[in-house]
Order: C-alpha cells, then structure tokens, then sequence
C-alpha cells in the first residue's frame, strides 16, 4: 500500500510536483542541447531517475481513479 493513497491533498501535492520538476527538467534539458554546451553530470542523473518515480507517481494515480461508467455519458 502507498502512504498517499490515504491522504488526496498529499497527492496532489504530489502529483502537482512531479509534474514541475518533469517540466523544468525538460526544458534544462533542451536548453543546454540547444546551447551546445553539454549537459551537467546532475541534469544527466535527474533525466535517469525521474522515470522511476514517475512509475511509482502513475500507481499511484491509477490507484486512485474510479472506475469510467459510460451510462452516465450524456451523448
């Protein structure tokens, strides 16, 4: 069981930074590439663990995420 599956503001606290950090992330990334001045030793190791907290991130999520009924469509 993860901890934040009891606590929604905790996820979304959560959720909200992981999305910030990927973002920002990214765009370092970009920036240095497109300076061509080589990309530092700690952008390189954020680029490599960022993808396994994301896993544990999108468990959570799915974990959290009621299951879609389409009867209550109103199409």
């Amino acid at each position: 069981m993860n901890p934040l599956e009891d606590y929604p503001k905790a996820r979304r606290i959560a959720y909200q930074a992981f999305w910030t950090v990927s973002l920002a992330t990214g765009a370092a990334h970009v920036g240095f590439q497109s300076a061509d001045v080589g990309v530092p030793a700690w952008l390189t190791t954020t680029l490599a663990v960022l993808p396994f907290v994301g896993a544990g991130i999108g468990y959570t999520a799915q974990a959290n995420v009621t299951e879609y009924e389409p009867r209550h469509d109103k199409n």
